[in-house]
């Protein structure tokens, strides 16, 4: 009995909710179980106690794809982001139409994904994500940034 409600609350807590944002024409898929921090125009957060997500929207038409790495790779930096490793390309086929990408690194002892996504077809609606994570839940990180969907 106890295995069984152990399973069942590790099933839980990996349910996902789909959460649409008007304004940036987009969707995403966040933990179930997540505690809204801030939701704004341009700016959500959440947490639980396994992952900390960040996500900034934005729209910026003059930017090259080199000014929004440098400007990612400043922002890791700006909210304490040690241990960053290259730059690594991510794959609009992989990304439900998003192109970006994104750095690995961490923050107060947790692991940290940080990533750029630029709308399809429209490079001028961008977003940030920050993800920190427990090392045994990197794969509901990766699920939620992987989660972006053109609405």
């Amino acid at each position: 009995m106890t295995v069984l409600l152990l399973i069942s609350g590790i099933l839980m807590a990996q349910e996902m909710k789909i959460l649409t944002w008007e304004a940036y024409k987009t969707k995403f898929s966040i933990p179930g179980n997540l505690r809204v921090i801030k939701s704004s125009g341009d700016y959500w957060s959440g947490t639980n106690d396994t992952i900390n997500i960040s996500i900034k929207a934005f729209r910026d038409e003059k930017l090259t794809k080199q000014e929004k790495s440098d400007l990612l790779y400043n922002w890791a930096i700006n909210n304490g982001m040690k241990n960053i490793g290259n730059v690594i390309k991510l794959d609009s086929s992989q990304f439900n139409g998003f192109c970006g990408i994104m750095y690995e690194g961490a923050n107060a002892g947790f692991p940290v994904i940080t990533a750029h996504l630029s709308y399809p077809n429209d490079e001028s609606v961008n977003f940030y994500i920050w993800i920190s994570y427990r090392e045994d839940s990197k794969d509901i990180a990766l699920k939620t940034l992987m989660s972006f969907i053109p609405n």
